[in-house]
């Protein structure tokens, strides 16, 4: 943002009170996404994240995973590990050999994917309600939302 526009980021006050005194002789900028592309960047970070795969890791960071029944279970049906979840996307024929990390090789590609994580989505956006979160962060905010 330096070198394109000449500006910087700076905080302002939640309230958007310093906008009338502080920051009022600046220009204000926002820039907003497009709310179906958050919708699918989200998506696919929750479907990673909260994946069976995740039940091994170690940490306070993944304490909360090791009894986590999914909402949506059907999302990861026959995928407990992450290489069942890779090659849905991108199969292991597809990996040349050699390849000393298929992992980051597939992570670079176009997916392979054969429709079984696309019809998944189909049915995960027919069933969401759209209300109530089912990722961590996102669920802890809507909770503490809604009890104040």
């Amino acid at each position: 943002m330096e070198n394109v526009l000449y500006a910087s980021v700076v905080a302002t006050d939640p309230a958007g009170d310093d906008l009338l005194t502080t920051y009022e002789d600046y220009t204000v900028i926002t820039f907003v996404r497009d709310p179906l592309s958050r919708f699918y960047s989200q998506y696919d970070e929750v479907f990673l994240r909260y994946g069976p795969w995740m039940k091994g890791k170690e940490g306070w960071a993944w304490k909360r995973m090791k009894n986590y029944t999914h909402p949506h279970q059907y999302l990861y049906e026959n995928m407990t590990e992450w290489q069942d979840y890779q090659d849905a996307f991108c199969p292991p024929d597809a990996v040349p050999n050699p390849v000393r990390d298929p992992q980051r090789w597939c992570s670079r590609q176009p997916t392979r994917e054969n429709g079984t994580l696309a019809n998944r989505f189909e049915q995960f956006v027919w069933n969401y309600d759209g209300i109530r979160p089912f990722d961590l962060v996102s669920n802890v905010v809507w909770i503490c939302f809604y009890t104040l």
